[in-house]
């Protein structure tokens, strides 16, 4: 008896440390070209960040396609409303150049070309607006820069530049965001 009850605890055990391995080593595999942008995977919160104090919201970083791809979704709301995106980080084999690709809920869709280093993701765009927006955004070419920037293992930042038709150069607040789960 003594004998079948030490196979049994130590098959548990063995299964139990087999199935967690798997689960870390399914939420944290990613291709070589994206495993730089493992720190950021998991479930982020910000609140009251930048100049829009009552603005709140959480973003999640999840490895799909057998880590080929972060699928990146966030919802927030502030004084001027809510909203949500939806986009995906993928490395484009063709161009040899990590994109980031999506869409929110203003019906907006972008294509950011992205450099991951340890603890830094940087996302350039140019994007053009044949037309006023509903935002009131003129039209004209912008271009965007986003920096996500690790301060610790729960603690992040987000920072964006953009560059106007007329040359203007305009820092948003910058928004600090912390692991929730």
């Amino acid at each position: 008896m003594k004998k079948s009850a030490l196979l049994l605890a130590v098959a548990i055990s063995w299964f139990g440390q087999t199935a967690e391995l798997k689960a870390d080593h399914h939420k944290t595999h990613l291709i070589d070209e994206l495993k730089d942008a493992s720190w950021q995977l998991g479930t982020w919160k910000w609140e009251g960040s930048g100049d829009d104090k009552s603005g709140k919201g959480f973003v999640t970083f999840k490895a799909v396609m057998g880590g080929a791809a972060i699928q990146v979704e966030g919802h927030w709301e502030n004084s001027t409303g809510k909203g949500s995106f939806l986009s995906k980080r993928y490395y484009d084999q063709e161009r040899k150049v990590i994109i980031d690709s999506g869409s929110n809920s203003f019906n907006q869709a972008w294509e950011n070309l992205v450099t991951l280093t340890k603890g830094k993701t940087v996302m350039h765009s140019t994007e053009f607006h044949p037309e006023t927006l509903p935002n009131g955004t003129l039209p004209g070419v912008y271009s965007t820069v986003m920096v996500q920037k690790m301060i610790d293992t729960d603690t992040w930042e987000h920072a964006v530049t953009e560059i106007g038709p007329d040359g203007e150069i305009t820092k948003k607040p910058v928004a600090r965001l912390v692991r929730s789960k």
